[in-house]
């Protein structure tokens, strides 16, 4: 399996095209980078050092086999940490950037505890479920709880960041294709997981509950969505 969510590099371009307010951008972490696929592509867009986290040890070697293979370990960095210990001093980054982030790292926890790594006009971009509609159906409310996801309005998304000192630059909706490609690609290879990964309870646990994903995606994917959420930090006379 190449990647762990839903991706889309056309996505990925016209979000870095919006971070305008930086002169330059000279690093960019992609936290929780699973197997990095996003982290090279942020490199390859910018040409920025790159700091790639994530907190599952076994994922980070076969990045860091990888980025050496391809001669580019000189130019990304890739890391275990331990989400609520990240590896930073305040004010390094010019972009935080995390596109899968684990249940228990809500949208208001991200903001509230990562922010002091950021530069002052720099940038975070991180992901969250949203509903589409006030309409909320039962079926998908029930998944969201049963997993420990969080999901909200876009509004309240935009709110909270604001509350958190950050000026909101925009939003985007990743689209349906990107998660068809995501669910097809794992559904081709469910079992050979499964019997890859038997001791494995947070693989487990995924693969039971992808089937429902899917045919809720199916039903109910007008009201809700994951989304892209692009904040700068203020000043703190802005703030």
């Amino acid at each position: 399996m190449d990647s762990l969510g839903p991706e889309c590099l056309s996505l990925t371009k016209t979000i870095i095209k919006e971070l305008s307010y930086l002169p330059q951008i000279e690093r960019i972490a992609d936290i929780s980078c699973g197997y990095g696929n996003l982290s090279i592509a942020l490199y390859e867009l910018t040409n920025a050092d790159i700091i790639a986290i994530d907190h599952r040890s076994e994922l980070i070697e076969i990045f860091q086999n990888e980025l050496k293979f391809n001669k580019l370990n000189n130019h990304i960095i890739a890391k275990y940490s331990k989400l609520d210990k990240l590896p930073f001093n305040e004010e390094e980054l010019d972009i935080l950037w995390s596109s899968d982030l684990p249940s228990e790292f809500t949208f208001k926890r991200v903001l509230s505890n990562w922010s002091q790594f950021i530069k002052r006009n720099g940038y975070i971009v991180i992901c969250a479920y949203c509903w589409n509609s006030p309409y909320k159906p039962k079926e998908v409310s029930d998944f969201f709880l049963s997993c420990g996801i969080e999901i909200d309005h876009i509004s309240n998304r935009i709110e909270e960041m604001e509350n958190k000192g950050f000026a909101p630059v925009s939003h985007f909706i990743v689209p349906d294709t990107s998660w068809w490609n995501f669910f097809y690609s794992i559904d081709v290879q469910k079992e050979n997981l499964s019997k890859k990964y038997a001791n494995n309870k947070d693989v487990q646990s995924f693969l039971r509950s992808i089937n429902l994903a899917v045919n809720l995606f199916e039903k109910y994917r007008d009201y809700y969505s994951y989304a892209y959420f692009v904040g700068r930090k203020l000043p703190a006379n802005k703030i």
